[in-house]
């Protein structure tokens, strides 16, 4: 329909899996411009085998006047809609955008899935969270800036944003930014679809162009297995080896089923070598061991500080005697 738009790979790093990601992209991407858009907060990644690279810092979306705000992770990892503004900053001029996260794959021409969006006059795509909102796990918490009634959510590693609605929601942020009442800041998936639903623009969901079943947060599809997959038009998340294996041990099963024969887990990392999960176990049960330390230690707490409220530590201070006595009338500490 002779709609210019951009299709952008959203990169944190750069390796072979990142760049036969890029490539695949580029292979749906057709008639558009193909981009790279890569954040080196961290550091260069060096050259990248591409015509169109982003290449951004933190210290470049905070000069722009985006708000250095984040309740949990890492700033674009709680705000990954930061890339896109960033993007659209030196790219003003497409009628579409479609950003796709270096572990998600489009097995369709991206131009017909354009069309379809023009044709529609639809503002903004992306899967909405299947999870009923009343029991999805970020609803309580951005109950403090949207109402029950109007809060959404979608999964975003695969969104398509006209002009207008990524203009729009680069202006809510910026608004949100000098605003001091916004007590708590909302994360990506939720701010997204919820002020596209506030501001009144078009939105449908991904999966009424093509089939979404490998398309979720978890479980994720290894790089190899992709011929299987042939049918699935949206994958994530699609990883390599390491990335594969870092994911499925971070999804909390208990670690002796990563070792039992029969157990699912097991038969998962199956599609691995062993030897590149095994050399990953210490590692990931001196993580899980700090997680339990400190989950421990948080339920302590209030009792211990309960405690310090004791009426006797009470009177402890006023009398300036022992706050503990039984450690000094008769304890065994005291023999």
């Amino acid at each position: 329909m002779g709609k210019r738009f951009a299709v952008v790979l959203k990169a944190y790093a750069w390796d072979d899996f990142v760049e036969r990601q890029a490539r695949r992209l580029e292979t749906a991407t057709g008639p558009g411009d193909f981009f790279v858009s890569i954040d080196e907060t961290n550091g260069s990644v060096g050259p990248i085998p591409f015509a169109n690279v982003e290449r951004f810092t933190k210290v470049d979306l905070l000069r722009s006047g985006l708000a250095d705000r984040f309740e949990k992770g890492s700033l674009l990892w709680w705000n990954p809609d930061y890339a896109h503004y960033q993007f659209l900053a030196g790219h003003d001029d497409y009628d579409y955008y479609v950003f796709v996260e270096y572990d998600a794959l489009i097995q369709r021409s991206i131009a017909e899935l354009v069309d379809w969006v023009a044709r529609d006059h639809v503002d903004f795509v992306a899967l909405p969270v299947r999870t009923p909102l009343k029991d999805w796990f970020w609803t309580p918490t951005h109950s403090q800036v949207y109402a029950p009634g109007e809060l959404r959510g979608s999964l975003n590693c695969i969104t398509v944003f006209s002009h207008r609605a990524l203009v729009r929601m680069h202006a809510r942020r910026m608004e949100m930014a000098a605003d001091p009442t916004v007590r708590f800041w909302p994360i990506g998936e939720v701010f997204l679809p919820t002020e596209i639903e506030c501001a009144g623009l078009t939105h449908r969901s991904l999966e009424e162009f093509g089939d979404v079943s490998g398309y979720d947060w978890y479980p994720p599809t290894l790089e190899e297995d992709l011929p299987g997959h042939a049918e699935a038009t949206f994958l994530h998340p699609v990883l390599d080896p390491a990335r594969y294996v870092a994911t499925v041990l971070r999804s909390n099963p208990p670690l002796l089923s990563f070792v039992l024969p029969w157990s699912a887990m097991h038969r998962q990392l199956a599609r691995v070598h062993s030897v590149d999960y095994m050399r990953m176990l210490p590692g990931e049960f001196r993580r899980r061991s700090r997680g339990a330390v400190a989950m421990r230690w948080r339920r302590v707490q209030p009792w211990l500080n309960s405690m310090r409220e004791h009426p006797w530590a009470q009177l402890a201070r006023f009398m300036k005697l022992p706050a503990h006595p039984k450690r000094h009338f008769g304890s065994p500490e005291a023999l």
